[in-house]
């Protein structure tokens, strides 16, 4: 004969356990129908805190009505030997089971799980409660295909005093917010820290955060670092890895502000795969997830063709390649976007292409400028001033000496005084000894022939000066 609990209730088989209390199948004789019992471990029933605690679970979740959120029934009360909570049974598996088998989901399946599950966490913040242990293992899913959001006995009352110990952690701890880690005051903003935990989980089959003892752990969720869902899943594209990060964002003024929030960005992210019928599509996938994926599978790769065709269409090239590539992610063999990606690589191909002739043309003409530029200074009587043949040849300034003269005809006055000048300076010894370098100002008595100078000009190139008297010569051009 069955062990009968509160004088109503029949004690059947034990479905689970946990850190606070074992889980047994029951039956309600009055109601007939099958109940969960979850019985608090006997030495913790002795701990006032742990009665408290546990008592509130049954009041907080118990104020709970929604279809996401597992019903609470009955509750013992403080003055029974043993505490319990009665609640519907649920004849299913755990997330983290179904998990084992499917992950990784497409990024729209798990949308779809995390629009229902953000809509249970919406109800529970507008009630005041907090969660505090978001986990695939705490969320069921029935054999019809709902998911229920159970095991609230960590969950704090935003409006009550916390009962938790100084310095204590409660909760899983990968997927626990950077504030529970340290200890801080925390809000309905660390469940939507741990929801993104397990979005992740399910899209990559990876936790985020995951290291070989705690300490490392927290540092990892402190410092904010884990891999990008893409790298991973390349399925996952910007819009959702968008969700992701701002759901896992480290400071808390950076997510989400509220539940409601999240599923906003959810339901936008599902509409535009053409997913509005919420529920059924859940019930679907939940239930023949296999079905669902060859389903919808290629019904998204379509619909991201035909976006990185509309993209390419607009000139956004960078953003049609990404559709493609998210494409590809979900069907790496499919042709449709394989053309489309071998139509941008053309496309790519052929501006390059214009790109490079329309610099090699520039680059002609500006040599033609400039080889009409050197023959129009070669041909001009007298100094030229400098060319500017535009920004991408360069300048050119090409002059001839200031103390040039012509080939024939007498010399001017000024070219007469000179050379008396010279010769009255080297009569009185101030001639520079033969061999020696002439100073900077000084100029070479008429008719001599100045020393070539030496390589060291900016150009690097040996520079010599004509003999007084001589027209200068052209350097030869550089073809």
């Amino acid at each position: 004969m069955s062990e009968v609990i509160g004088n109503r209730y029949e004690l059947r088989e034990q479905v689970g356990s946990g850190g606070m209390a074992t889980v047994h199948r029951g039956h309600d004789p009055k109601l007939n129908r099958d109940v969960a019992i979850k019985i608090m471990h006997p030495h913790l029933a002795q701990r006032a805190d742990a009665r408290r605690r546990f008592t509130r679970e049954a009041h907080s979740v118990a104020q709970l009505k929604h279809p996401n959120i597992l019903a609470v029934y009955d509750y013992s009360g403080e003055a029974d030997d043993r505490a319990y909570i009665v609640s519907e049974f649920i004849e299913g598996v755990t997330l983290s089971r179904f998990a084992e088998t499917w992950t990784p989901l497409l990024p729209q399946s798990v949308a779809l799980i995390g629009h229902a599950v953000a809509g249970a966490l919406a109800h529970a913040h507008e009630a005041r409660l907090v969660h505090r242990d978001i986990k695939p293992d705490n969320l069921m899913i029935r054999a019809d295909g709902v998911i229920k959001l159970m095991d609230f006995g960590i969950a704090t009352a935003m409006d009550v005093e916390k009962m938790t110990a100084t310095g204590a952690i409660l909760g899983s701890p990968a997927h626990m917010s950077p504030e529970q880690i340290e200890g801080t005051e925390i809000d309905h903003r660390a469940d939507i820290f741990a929801f993104g935990t397990v979005l992740y989980f399910l899209v990559t089959g990876h936790l985020p955060f995951y290291a070989n003892n705690p300490h490392a752990l927290f540092r990892q969720i402190l410092d904010g670092q884990y891999e990008p869902a893409s790298s991973l899943n390349a399925a996952v594209n910007e819009a959702f890895e968008e969700i992701l990060a701002r759901c896992m964002a480290r400071q808390p003024d950076d997510r989400y502000p509220d539940m409601l929030s999240v599923m906003d960005a959810l339901e936008g992210f599902l509409s535009k795969s053409r997913m509005t019928d919420r529920r059924a599509l859940l019930a679907h996938l939940l239930t023949a997830p296999g079905d669902f994926d060859r389903k919808w599978r290629p019904v998204l790769v379509e619909l991201q063709t035909a976006e990185a065709e509309r993209l390419a269409a607009r000139g956004e090239i960078a953003l049609a390649l990404k559709a493609c590539n998210s494409a590809l992610g979900l069907m790496p063999d499919a042709d449709a976007p394989r053309r489309v990606l071998r139509d941008l690589s053309a496309r790519a191909q052929r501006q390059r292409r214009r790109k490079l002739g329309l610099g090699v043309g520039a680059g002609l003409a500006a040599l033609l400028l400039l080889g009409l530029g050197v023959r129009a200074l070669l041909s001009a009587p007298g100094p030229a001033e400098p060319v500017d043949i535009g920004d991408d040849a360069g300048a050119l300034a090409l002059a001839a000496p200031s103390d040039a003269e012509p080939l024939e005809g007498p010399a001017t006055a000024e070219q007469a005084a000179a050379s008396e000048q010279a010769a009255a300076e080297q009569a009185a010894g101030k001639q520079q000894p033969a061999g020696t370098e002439q100073p900077a100002g000084t100029e070479q008595p008429a008719g001599t022939q100045q020393p070539a100078a030496t390589a060291g000009s900016d150009n690097g190139a040996a520079i010599g000066t004509q003999p007084a008297g001589a027209r200068p010569t052209a350097a030869p051009q550089d073809e």
